[in-house]
């Protein structure tokens, strides 16, 4: 892996706000008794949809926001002032709710209004909000393992409904599918594309990184699209699939200048 195409402050801020949302998680544990059951969820969509309740509480959202944006402040001073308007935004439990409702639906339009509404930094609220609500999908996905196996979400986190773009290798031909919004780890069922299906010899490849023994790109010739695979030591200490995505950022690059991904639909 090549961390190189990402700065060292940056990642070191992921691995603080990674540590904040490890501190979060367990006290979001704490105080969201529930438990989910098998029963009543549809395999073939993702979990968190179909749950009658979840831990996200405007109490408890409001608090990982700031301590999100706390961990931005530490980072740069240059966005104190971005920094200070979101936290006023945030008095108004209004503007808590939409986030919540947005951030799950991952609706990057909403925050962009928002950001050009409060003259704030347009990257800003988006990237605050998505941080603070995965702690609360951490404790979800945890919640679901004793069957994640028995779900069959083509193209999608079975947890989150996040597109699938990481797996792990770890040797024996054993491989995981990760992923770096929730954190919830799958098997590969059967050898196909995990986004379209495609079956047919030739069409699902194994692409090689030069002058990098530790990752590759898999893609499909039929729908264009791709997945990340890292090949991962039992002690890789960066073990997280958040981190693992940020530092196989330059295989998103390569894989889209080769033409593969959302922007390069079948048929184009």
């Amino acid at each position: 892996m090549d961390p190189s195409i990402v700065s060292e402050e940056y990642i070191h801020l992921q691995e603080e706000i990674i540590r904040e949302q490890t501190v979060l998680k367990e006290k979001i544990s704490m105080q969201w008794s529930a438990t989910i059951e098998r029963e009543g969820i549809d395999p073939e969509f993702p979990i968190v949809p179909q749950l009658p309740s979840t831990p996200i509480s405007v109490s408890l959202y409001r608090d990982a926001l700031v301590t999100i944006l706390s961990s931005l402040s530490t980072y740069t001073e240059e966005l104190q002032n971005d920094v200070d308007r979101c936290k006023n935004v945030f008095d108004n439990e209004g503007h808590v709710v939409s986030w919540i409702k947005e951030s799950l639906r991952y609706n990057t339009g909403y925050f962009q209004s928002f950001a050009d509404d409060h003259e704030i930094s347009a990257w800003l609220p988006h990237f605050v909000a998505e941080q603070a609500i995965r702690p609360f999908l951490h404790v979800i996905s945890k919640r679901c393992e004793s069957f994640i196996e028995e779900m069959n979400v083509g193209g999608g986190c079975p947890c989150c409904a996040e597109p699938v773009r990481l797996k792990v290798e770890t040797g024996n031909e054993e491989s995981q599918f990760i992923c770096p919004r929730c954190e919830t780890s799958w098997s590969q069922k059967r050898k196909s594309c995990v986004h379209c299906g495609e079956e047919k010899e030739g069409y699902v490849l194994t692409l090689s990184i030069e002058e990098d023994d530790t990752s590759q790109l898999e893609v499909c010739e039929s729908c264009k699209n791709y997945v990340k695979v890292i090949m991962k030591s039992s002690n890789d200490s960066k073990s997280t699939a958040a981190l693992l995505d940020l530092l196989t950022l330059h295989l998103d690059y390569i894989a889209q200048e080769e033409g593969y991904g959302e922007a390069y639909p079948k048929g184009e």
